[in-house]
């Protein structure tokens, strides 16, 4: 049987797109959204990150951008300076669609400017 690693959320940005640079464009994205419902209701942020043209896309999006992103989960092993051995799971983002927009004004004629 084959593996599917397939992942896809609606969430919105808890800060502005970070660039960096490389030869190939990168853009990491921290996109908070709620599981649970009622008073069970919890935030779950999922550090993304992107490559090549979704990258230069995501890069034009602020903090308070609602966005939706699909992509696979890869966990990521390090040892931290205890020796302790630390797992995390992060998101490769394919694609990334912006769903709206902070509302404000001055943000509103900014995303405009940035073809949103």
């Amino acid at each position: 049987m084959a593996n599917f690693n397939q992942f896809t959320m609606v969430g919105r940005l808890g800060q502005d797109a970070q660039v960096a640079q490389s030869a190939t464009a990168i853009t990491r994205l921290n996109i908070a959204t709620s599981v649970g419902f009622g008073d069970k209701q919890k935030t779950l942020w999922m550090k993304t990150t992107t490559f090549g043209k979704t990258a230069e896309f995501a890069a034009k999006l602020k903090k308070g951008d609602q966005v939706l992103v699909s992509g696979y989960l890869e966990p990521n092993t390090w040892k931290d300076k205890e020796g302790v051995e630390r797992t995390e799971t992060t998101m490769v983002a394919n694609t990334v669609q912006a769903l709206s927009a902070k509302r404000s004004e001055e943000h509103t004629s900014e995303l405009q400017s940035r073809g949103l």
